[in-house]
């Protein structure tokens, strides 16, 4: 999904404007997307084939897996108890948390 915002006190100078019947048309030219993935809805399948790449690896090589997915920019990666030091090896033992919410899948 992207959300975005237009900046419509933005100032331009147009060259070689086009004019249609005596129109002129000004579209706002400064755009911030902002683009996020829905993990609740899951559309692209890719909680379960997360889970499927980082079990039985150490942080560092999650943390590849995990950046390797465009739909991630950040996160964090915590591992229970604090002795262990790798990922747990069972799928259902590893837990995804967006905005302090568990998702379930």
């Amino acid at each position: 999904m992207k959300v975005f915002a237009i900046d419509t006190s933005s100032i331009v100078f147009f060259q070689n404007m086009k004019e249609e019947n005596g129109h002129v048309f000004v579209i706002p030219t400064k755009i911030d997307i902002k683009q996020y993935y829905d993990f609740s809805k899951d559309i692209n399948s890719i909680l379960s084939d997360i889970k499927e790449r980082i079990v039985g690896l150490t942080e560092d090589k999650a943390r590849e897996v995990l950046f390797s997915y465009p739909e991630i920019s950040s996160f964090d990666i915590t591992i229970r108890p604090p002795r262990y030091t790798t990922i747990s090896k069972l799928k259902s033992r590893i837990n995804v948390y967006v905005n302090g919410k568990t998702i379930k899948r």
